[in-house]
């Protein structure tokens, strides 16, 4: 701006008429800051360049935007470092519970198979020993066996069911 160029109306900071600071400043109530405003316009009257810089300062303030968070200026290289270590082992941890988990799931797995090749083995046990003592009484082992038979198809079925569903269970 030239040194000739007046305040514009937005930044133009001449004296109020009392009726015009009774409408206006309601809000500056405030003795200190109408100390302020009164030196500020004392000093504008003295010097008008002073409020040509006023109005810049004020159009800057308005343009920069909001300030920048006062903790963002502290930090440091260390902080940083930290935080990055911080991240590092996370993600270490995260690994290693995912591998532990994975070996669960291969534990839970094995000794799901190992208790049902016991319910198998304790089946074909449970048939031996009826054949066995049933032998000679037809009437009773027929009976039997084609409950025990229910009993595997059933067992055998809710494992495939399940499997194919997708349940583990």
């Amino acid at each position: 701006m030239s040194e000739d160029a007046k305040p514009t109306e937005a930044t133009d900071v001449s004296p109020a008429t009392d009726e015009s600071k009774t409408s206006t400043n309601v809000a500056n109530t405030d003795p200190d800051v109408q100390k302020v405003e009164e030196g500020l316009q004392k000093l504008i009257r003295k010097n008008p360049k002073v409020g040509e810089m006023v109005s810049h300062m004020t159009a800057s303030f308005m343009a920069s935007g909001p300030l920048p968070n006062p903790v963002a200026k502290k930090i440091t290289e260390e902080h940083i470092s930290k935080a990055l270590d911080l991240a590092d082992r996370h993600d270490d941890r995260q690994f290693q519970f995912h591998n532990k988990k994975l070996d669960d799931e291969k534990t839970d797995r094995f000794s799901e198979r190992k208790w049902n090749f016991a319910y198998f083995i304790g089946v074909i046990v449970l048939v031996m020993a009826l054949v066995g003592v049933f032998r000679d009484k037809p009437e009773i082992l027929i009976p039997v066996l084609t409950g025990v038979g229910g009993f595997v198809g059933g067992f055998v079925g809710g494992i495939g069911f399940g499997k194919s569903s997708g349940n583990k269970s």
